[in-house]
């Protein structure tokens, strides 16, 4: 911790007698620090990573995700759905609002369920 202190302090007193008391020339400072200096002007090229974490990382991510809803999970869906409309078409058919076709319905229904439950017990 203490190097730390140290190491800001001497920022302080580097900065203040560069810029307030003009002892130390500032593009003389600029040069010594050259890498240095063009790394901190470029942000350290944080900006840049961020970037580019955000171009493969997230973009790619969305791109598959995009791709997996609108291809298999919008294709699993428009196939249920068509199930559904073709059963409910077949199904609609067999309603003919006459009271002795639903009688004749339930009578072969009940008549499965015995068959079933004798050949089940066996």
């Amino acid at each position: 911790m203490w190097v730390a202190v140290g190491v800001a302090v001497a920022g302080v007193l580097l900065a203040w007698a560069t810029y307030q008391w003009r002892t130390i020339d500032a593009a003389r400072l600029a040069a010594l620090a050259g890498p240095i200096r063009r790394a901190a002007l470029a942000g350290f090229w944080i900006d840049d990573l961020f970037i580019a974490a955000y171009r493969v990382l997230l973009l790619g991510l969305s791109t598959v995700v995009g791709w997996v809803d609108r291809y298999v999970v919008d294709g699993i869906l428009n196939v249920v759905s068509a199930w559904t409309l073709t059963a409910g078409d077949r199904l609609r058919m067999i309603q003919t609002g006459a009271a002795q076709d639903y009688v004749y319905g339930v009578a072969v229904g009940v008549l499965a369920l015995i068959i079933w439950m004798r050949w089940a017990i066996v």
